[in-house]
């Protein structure tokens, strides 16, 4: 029986392994190969990196990055395996004396058959993933990997790398938003009135506060003193996660939505130094 411990395990787990009846269906003979499941959301996993069943949205995303490296590295086996099938029946029909043609044929056909079902993994196959080689299997449209020590640290040190990887990309991506929020100029937005002075234009009072759905924030479009039309999206994001680090969404996720969308009218109020009429806390955009 494997059974985990260590990194943040505070006290021993047993990994979901592959039973001894299907590891006899998958190889058609007793074995003392040790198969652990392998798929999204795995507790087991979950556990080792984070030290939580439930890692949140972040390992969650790590989870499927890793996976569907490991069924690329499947794929490739297989097409390998086949390719390797099909030069060595070619050969055996050359030393058969066969057509040649009739040979040309055949081994057109099959490398077209490699290419049309490399995506059926089903079964076990040895894999080469990140300079670690190891035998891994699709059973019943699960995922399982060898379960060795080297293996399963290799694996886990994948998902660690890859939830790295999204915390680095989302940070310069929110550095970035923050910083054209900093600084972003709308060309004409700001018109003179010389009776009322800076006013904004019809178009940007309509735009006020919007909803930027790819970056998930609110963005405030407000006038200086100096007259030019600036934006802001700063401490305006709409998490995701709770502060347990869960998946935010339905009633609570709709509580956070409105608290930033008040947030965004208060700070437009603040910053807009224009002539336009104020937000009233709590009416509709």
């Amino acid at each position: 029986m494997l059974c985990l411990t260590g990194r943040h395990l505070k006290e021993p787990f047993l990994p979901p392994t592959l039973s001894a009846k299907a590891m006899f269906a998958l190889t058609g003979k007793g074995s003392t190969l040790t198969l652990v499941r392998f798929g999204y959301r795995e507790a087991w996993i979950s556990s080792v990196c984070g030290g939580r069943v439930s890692g949140g949205r972040l390992t969650d995303t790590a989870l499927k990055v890793v996976r569907d490296a490991l069924v690329k590295a499947m794929v490739a086996a297989v097409k390998q395996k086949r390719t390797a099938e099909t030069s060595k029946a070619a050969s055996c029909r050359s030393v058969l004396g066969l057509d040649d043609d009739d040979d040309i044929d055949n081994a057109g056909a099959a490398t077209e058959g490699v290419e049309a079902d490399s995506q059926d993994i089903s079964g076990l196959h040895s894999i080469s993933f990140n300079g670690q080689a190891f035998q891994m299997a699709k059973v019943r449209r699960q995922l399982h990997i060898e379960g060795t020590v080297k293996v399963m640290e290799t694996v886990c040190s994948a998902c660690l790398d890859a939830a790295s990887d999204i915390v680095k990309k989302d940070t310069a991506t929110q550095a970035a938003i923050s910083s054209v929020g900093a600084s972003s100029e709308c060309d004409d937005a700001v018109v003179e009135d010389d009776d009322a002075g800076a006013r904004l234009s019809q178009k940007v009072i309509n735009q006020r506060v919007q909803w930027m759905a790819k970056s998930q924030t609110w963005q405030v479009t407000y006038a200086a003193a100096d007259g030019k039309c600036h934006r802001s999206v700063r401490g305006l994001k709409v998490p995701k996660q709770n502060d347990a680090g869960g998946p935010l969404h339905g009633s609570p996720y709709r509580k956070v939505f409105a608290a930033t969308m008040e947030r965004a009218k208060q700070q437009w109020n603040v910053l807009d130094k224009s002539d336009g009429e104020r937000f009233l806390l709590g009416e509709e955009i």
